[in-house]
């Protein structure tokens, strides 16, 4: 009995028989579809604060995607002033996108991610306000994204803001 050498220039010591039955289940994989309409759950309650001159609000809030990294598929985040005559947009990081931040954590799968926003109390949210007779009282926040259900969420609006706002909106008349 002759043993063949195991080299890589001899194909037959190499030869798997049942190497035709693997490449067949290979072409058989299922390929993964996107998943869409994925929820998004809107942690805690947002921090605001305003800033050091008083013309604007910082906002800090955390979302979650249920599945994979929230950070990829987040995208958008709008806020509104809303009071009892109605609702009043408000120009979030002076039209520029907003990013959406997460620190990789391998125990899970499922990843929050967080944003640091800021809005300004200019002259034309002064005038939206005040036109519409606005004393607005919640804050609403919508955020939406790749592949996930846009989602929006009510929080009362912080006293501080809700002065600072009264403030600067009196001063510009």
């Amino acid at each position: 009995m002759k043993v063949l050498e195991l080299s890589a220039d001899n194909n037959d010591a190499w030869y798997v028989p049942w190497r035709d039955g693997i490449e067949a289940a290979e072409g058989k994989k299922k390929t993964r579809q996107p998943k869409k309409d994925l929820p998004v759950d809107l942690l805690g309650t947002p921090k605001m604060w305003v800033d050091g001159n008083g013309k604007g609000a910082w906002i800090v809030l955390q979302a979650i995607v249920t599945s994979g990294h929230s950070s990829r598929r987040l995208e958008k985040l709008e806020i509104a002033l809303v009071g009892e005559e109605g609702k009043v947009p408000v120009l979030v990081n002076d039209g520029q996108p907003v990013i959406w931040m997460s620190i990789p954590d391998l125990r899970r799968r499922i990843v929050p991610s967080e944003v640091l926003a800021w809005y300004r109390f200019d002259q034309e949210l002064c005038t939206a306000v005040n036109d519409a007779g606005l004393s607005p009282a919640t804050i609403e926040i919508t955020v939406s994204g790749t592949e996930i259900r846009t989602t929006a969420r009510e929080y009362p609006l912080i006293p501080e803001i809700r002065d600072a706002l009264a403030r600067e909106c009196a001063t510009d008349d």
